[in-house]
């Protein structure tokens, strides 16, 4: 695991190269292309273009980290090694601390190795796939010791593209998924600080262990279930707060939401009647030494409707129904059990959405 602390280091991108008689031709660069270390007896050799491509994206994180701590917004650094969005994307991160008055403290730890790395045909780029734990903190710039808001410890997925320009590898993209999903709307103010910004494309894969995933995965859809079941859908009679299984499924203050839902609905004489929403979830990052999972979930809307309890008629079909929308959960791992503490709507009217497995 690579700790990225609050120092920019500079590791030079260095391949030995054969001399050649000047007749011969010149191969295109790669992306192990030679690059003149600034202290070549400290700088190791990296022999391939996985090793180049995973040192540059070191850089950028480095650099970027550094930058957000001293609340540079013009680091001359982030331009060595950095261009296009993630350059842009870095810079808008740094204006909105800026204008928050806030910079950060503590640490990133990659989990990248060459092995997440995949280099393309020519050599030429490379796409960086890692699991960043956010182990940031936000306090006041003028004053170190007023914190701001503490560190999550979101295992945070990301994506970034790494390109040769003038013959050394520099990324060029840097993609993290928000709670929104699609930074259409300015992130909520519980997102951890390095994710500052709107979202760059699609999520990229999950940062949740397999086993783990399944666990709360398993649990969100069973807190859907009973929801769905305690607002009477599959079920004869009215809504029904009281139903074991929500107690079962969820702590507050999801709890105490669908309850009072619920509750306001029964009071009524009222249920809903129709066809359920069909689920697509998948867990996206851990929290917390893993006592938290966050679920997306995109979601077909089915065609439902609250009704009088009594009535025999059938109900009118949803407006949504059939459209698309991504909802979003928290799962912890609460008495023994996976439960859900809270699912949220992040965006409505999709065109297109599935989980990362289809």
């Amino acid at each position: 695991m690579i700790v990225l602390r609050l120092t920019v280091f500079v590791m030079a991108i260095v391949i030995a190269a054969a001399c050649t008689s000047g007749a011969a031709p010149t191969a295109a660069p790669t992306m192990a292309s030679p690059q003149p270390p600034s202290a070549p007896s400290a700088s190791p050799t990296l022999t391939t273009p996985q090793e180049a491509a995973l040192a540059a994206y070191e850089q950028y994180l480095a650099a970027t980290l550094d930058a957000m701590s001293a609340g540079d917004t013009d680091a001359a650094t982030l331009d060595a090694v950095a261009d296009g969005q993630a350059l842009r994307h870095a810079r808008r991160r740094l204006r909105a601390n800026r204008r928050d008055g806030v910079v950060v403290t503590g640490t990133l730890e990659s989990s990248a190795t060459v092995a997440d790395v995949e280099v393309d045909g020519g050599q030429s780029s490379a796409t960086v796939t890692d699991c960043v734990l956010n182990g940031l903190e936000q306090v006041a710039a003028d004053d170190p010791d007023d914190l701001v808001s503490e560190a999550t410890g979101w295992r945070q997925p990301v994506t970034a593209t790494v390109e040769l320009r003038d013959g050394a590898p520099i990324v060029t993209t840097f993609k993290v998924p928000l709670r929104d999903g699609s930074g259409s709307v300015p992130p909520p103010p519980d997102d951890p600080p390095y994710l500052r910004g709107p979202a760059q494309g699609p999520a990229p894969p999950s940062c949740v262990p397999p086993d783990l995933a399944q666990e709360a995965v398993a649990a969100y859809e069973a807190f859907r279930d009973a929801y769905d079941a305690a607002l009477g859908l599959g079920r004869s009679g009215p809504a029904d707060p009281d139903l074991a299984a929500l107690a079962d499924t969820a702590v507050d203050p999801q709890l105490s939401a669908a309850r009072d839902f619920i509750s306001s609905l029964a009071e009524q004489g009222r249920t809903f009647r129709g066809e359920r929403d069909l689920l697509d979830p998948w867990a996206i990052s851990a929290r917390q030494s893993d006592q938290k999972v966050v679920i997306f979930d995109c979601v077909t809307v089915g065609s439902y409707g609250a009704s009088d309890a009594t009535a025999s008629d059938p109900v009118k079909r949803n407006a949504d129904s059939g459209t698309q929308r991504l909802d979003g959960a928290d799962v912890l791992f609460a008495d023994g059990l996976w439960k859900v503490s809270g699912v949220s709507v992040l965006e409505e009217g999709l065109e297109e959405c599935t989980s990362p497995a289809r």
